[in-house]
């Protein structure tokens, strides 16, 4: 049901889509009851929570996932996500607290980081295999990653600032040297790469990261 909801149709954001959200979380809340250790239903139900907004719920399920499931799990991935929802959400209000950002950053930071110790690079999906639309692909939450050491560089702008961007940078060099990322990924890497590199100041390459995120637009 949590995938239904997230179908183009929908993506939750309709009347359709977060009826068969409500209706996901009542189901999995049902589950969790009868098997109050089943780290998977937390995980799913975190998802759905955190497609419905509802964020606070949302971090709480998905702690509990990553607690039951282990700090390597997709629960990180997705805590990581809700931190950083947080951090925006905090951010958009006229007097947001700047601690309450930077601290959702770093926490988003830690979380993503568990992740990828355990996750494997390069894996290919298979032409029979369904992709879920719910779990993103280690490159992917590389790149995420890469994004949000640039929003808590800009956050702080401080001292550290320059090494968050150094270490975006690195992130999507990782990116570029596998052998053959995916096109959007690659876009995606480049433009950090631009982004990061004009925030230090380096503005030639900056702007030859941004032409190759333009050619890499072209082959999408």
């Amino acid at each position: 049901l949590v995938r239904l909801a997230m179908r183009p149709s929908g993506m939750g954001g309709d009347q359709s889509g977060q009826g068969q959200l409500a209706q996901a979380i009542e189901t999995l809340t049902q589950a969790i009851e009868i098997k109050p250790d089943l780290g998977e239903a937390y995980l799913e139900r975190g998802r759905a929570l955190m497609q419905s907004r509802r964020i606070e719920y949302a971090m709480e399920d998905l702690l509990k996932a990553v607690q039951l499931l282990g700090p390597t799990s997709d629960a990180s991935a997705d805590l990581a996500s809700v931190y950083s929802m947080r951090a925006a959400q905090e951010g958009q209000k006229q007097d947001g607290d700047v601690d309450k950002i930077v601290g959702d950053f770093r926490s988003a930071l830690a979380a993503f980081e568990s992740y990828l110790q355990g996750a494997t690079f390069g894996r290919k999906v298979a032409p029979w295999e369904k992709v879920d639309p719910l779990t993103q692909s280690p490159e992917k939450v590389l790149l995420s990653l890469a994004d949000l050491r640039m929003s808590l560089a800009e956050e702080l702008d401080n001292d550290e600032s320059a090494q968050l961007y150094d270490d975006a940078i690195a992130n999507a060099d990782q990116i570029l040297n596998a052998p053959e990322p995916a096109p959007e990924d690659e876009l995606r890497a480049y433009f950090i790469r631009g982004i990061g590199n004009r925030m230090l100041g380096e503005l030639r390459p900056a702007i030859d990261e941004f032409s190759k995120a333009n050619t890499a637009y072209q082959t999408i």
